[in-house]
């Protein structure tokens, strides 16, 4: 993307330095905006969850998208998965949001501190594409503003151009288009206490 080639030594430039800087920085700004885990994979993890308010039927999880719950634990009493529609008190996911619903709807989680343990496992087995271009680009922009951060506009000669506002924009509109599709769009009104 950034088109930097180097006649010398093919396959290396003078900015890999640089250029591998940016890219550990856009993982964890990707990691950050998304909330997808320390760590790009599938992971496991281990939640106490305390619930504030009555009537509250489902609940997000700090990590997405889940691939399985290991355990849920209500009141200290072990969950069931229902993949159809149930009166007996099960949950379903919704997974991509990383949310865990009770079924039926009508019902609630007990208000308290820890009333909900859960173990589950979430994380991207591999990256979207989409994802992967997103990040491409952002890594493309903080490279071409690393000599700029600060300016408002430069000219040379008759030609001149204007940079937004001047403090360095690290997330392009596209970029931020394209991360929206994946970022969890509400917020989560429970506590966490990590295990």
């Amino acid at each position: 993307m950034l088109g930097v080639t180097n006649a010398v030594c093919a396959g290396t430039t003078m900015y890999d330095p640089v250029i591998q800087d940016i890219q550990s920085a856009v993982e964890i700004m990707m990691i950050d905006e998304l909330c997808i885990g320390d760590q790009v994979g599938v992971q496991t993890y281990s939640e106490t969850i305390d619930i504030d308010f009555a009537g509250q039927s489902e609940i997000a999880v700090r990590y997405r998208p889940i691939v399985s719950v290991v355990a849920l634990t209500i009141g200290g009493q072990l969950q069931t998965l229902n993949s159809g529609v149930s009166t007996e008190g099960e949950y379903t996911l919704v997974k991509e949001l990383g949310v865990v619903k009770l079924n039926p709807m009508y019902m609630s989680f007990p208000t308290g501190r820890g009333v909900i343990q859960v173990t589950y496992t979430a994380g991207m087995t591999t990256i979207p594409e989409d994802l992967k271009y997103a990040s491409n680009m952002i890594a493309v922009t903080m490279f071409n503003q690393q000599g700029h951060v600060g300016f408002r506009s430069e000219s040379a000669g008759g030609y001149r151009y204007s940079m937004d506002s001047g403090e360095g924009s690290t997330i392009p509109k596209i970029a931020q288009r394209i991360i929206n599709k994946h970022r969890r769009l509400f917020a989560r009104g429970a506590n966490y206490n990590d295990t």
